[in-house]
C-alpha cells in the first residue's frame, strides 16, 4: 500500500460508511490512468455541522493485488462489525479487506458477463446481510457465501 494517487482524485465511484460513522471507505480512480483504481479510507471529523474533515488515513491499491488489466472500483460495503470491508472491481475480483491488519483476508473470482464501459448490462452489487454471517453478490445469478470463509453456499437462478 502506498499512497502516491492519494491528491489525484479524478472521481469517485463508490462510498461507504463504516458501522460507528468515524470512517469513510472511497472507491475512486485517478487522472493519472483511468485504469488505476484505489479504496482510499478516510476518517471522518465533525468540527461543527457545517465543517466536517475528511481526513486521509490510508490507500487501498486494488492493483497491487491484481496486476494487469483492472478497471475500478465497482462496489465497498463495510461489514456490520466494521473490521471488514468487501471491495469488488468491475473484473469479478472480490476481496474481503482486514481492516485493522490492513491486508486481504481473502479473495474470490466472480464470474461477470460485462458488455463494456458503464453499462447497464453489468451488475457489480454486493452486500451483507445484517447479522454479518453472510453476503451476496451478482455473479451472474445472485449468490449467497459465508462471509468467514468465502465459500459459495447457493445460487440463485
Amino acid at each position: 500500500m502506498s499512497s502516491h494517487h492519494a491528491n489525484y482524485y479524478a472521481g469517485i465511484s463508490v462510498l461507504d460508511i463504516h458501522p460507528n460513522g468515524t470512517h469513510i471507505a472511497l472507491g475512486i480512480w485517478t487522472d493519472n490512468s483511468a485504469l488505476a483504481h484505489d479504496v482510499v479510507i478516510n476518517e471522518v471529523k465533525v468540527k461543527s455541522p457545517e465543517k466536517i474533515d475528511l481526513i486521509l488515513k490510508y490507500n487501498i491499491e486494488i492493483s497491487d493485488f491484481t496486476p494487469g488489466s483492472v478497471m475500478h472500483t465497482e462496489n465497498v460495503k463495510y461489514h456490520p462489525n466494521g473490521k471488514h470491508l468487501l471491495i469488488r472491481d468491475t473484473n469479478g475480483n472480490l476481496y474481503v479487506w482486514n481492516v485493522d491488519a490492513k491486508a486481504i483476508k481473502y479473495n474470490l473470482q466472480l464470474n461477470v458477463e460485462y458488455m463494456g464501459w458503464y453499462t447497464d448490462s453489468y451488475d457489480a452489487t454486493v452486500t451483507i446481510s445484517p447479522d454479518g454471517e453472510y453476503f451476496a453478490a451478482v455473479n451472474p445469478q445472485v449468490s449467497l457465501y459465508d462471509f468467514e470463509s468465502g465459500e459459495l453456499l447457493h445460487t440463485f437462478k
